[in-house]
């Protein structure tokens, strides 16, 4: 008889289902071995396993009463979800293969867990009953298909997404519409985000008051004004220097930033001059409360 394996990973000791011996047939965690008759036998929860990995386990997000209809549909978009630590997964799968544009045979779409590597060995872990695997949408064409997996994957934020509470990815996916686009490595406000704040800033510049002194505090100087015949003077403050003058300060400051005046046709068109000033600069380093 074979030698016995470490005390750590039996459960328990049984008979065996083949030689009916009782002393030399071990049961681990989801199977056992016999060492009379070196027969191995899975066991029903190994069996049901097996049966699960081989059921189709679609089923629909909005309706569980809905069935797939591969006879009128090019592919779905999905979502899986681990039903242990609540990450999820969108992708997309179509129902047949191709051939010159021609359905050629059935894809493996019942049993198809996902492309994802990390998830796939998740399910492999678990076991699938530990997962959700639900259809989105049905699509009738490749374009469509690929449009909306592209679509859901930018709608739930699957790059940057975190769990609540954690700094934990939301998402198993690592790119978005297959190989287009993956983790950006700058930030990006919600446009939502930036509307709120410019209607913030909308607000506070209807305050003449502010808009008073943030004015004052960005037009503060020094700078450097170059006249056309070479003369060069340093004032204070850009604006105020010009309504002395006789200049309009957004003419001076437009110098200063060096931003188009206009557009016309794609062509920007930039201001080189105002009167015989050709030049104004800002001297230094220059720091406000106005945070300008």
């Amino acid at each position: 008889m074979s030698a016995r394996p470490d005390q750590s990973i039996i459960l328990s000791y049984q008979e065996c289902k083949f030689c009916k011996s009782s002393d030399g047939f071990v049961f681990y965690d989801s199977h056992g071995y016999c060492y009379h008759c070196n027969e191995i036998w899975f066991g029903e929860d190994y069996d049901k396993t097996l049966e699960d990995m081989h059921r189709m386990h679609w089923t629909f997000r909005d309706d569980k009463t809905r069935v797939p209809d591969p006879d009128n549909y090019f592919g779905f978009v999905y979502i899986i979800t681990n039903k242990k630590n609540h990450r999820k997964y969108i992708g997309c799968k179509q129902y047949w293969q191709m051939r010159h544009r021609k359905r050629y045979k059935p894809s493996n779409w019942k049993v198809y867990t996902s492309s994802s590597k990390e998830l796939c060995t998740d399910i492999e872990k678990i076991g699938k009953r530990n997962f959700k695997f639900e259809i989105i949408q049905e699509y009738e064409t490749k374009r469509g298909l690929h449009y909306y997996e592209q679509y859901y994957q930018m709608k739930y934020h699957v790059l940057t997404a975190v769990l609540e509470g954690t700094d934990q990815k939301e998402y198993y996916n690592k790119n978005v519409g297959g190989i287009r686009f993956y983790c950006p490595l700058e930030t990006y406000e919600d446009p939502a985000y930036v509307k709120k704040q410019s209607e913030k800033s909308k607000a506070r510049w209807a305050d003449p008051e502010y808009r008073t002194k943030a004015t004052k505090a960005r037009c503060k100087g020094p700078y450097k004004i170059t006249f056309n015949t070479g003369k060069e003077i340093v004032v204070d403050n850009l604006v105020g220097w010009g309504k002395d003058n006789n200049y309009y300060g957004h003419n001076l400051i437009q110098l200063v930033n060096k931003k188009p005046m206009k557009t016309v046709k794609g062509k920007k068109y930039y201001r080189k001059r105002v009167k015989d000033i050709v030049k104004v600069e800002r001297v230094g380093e220059q720091t406000s409360d106005m945070g300008y």
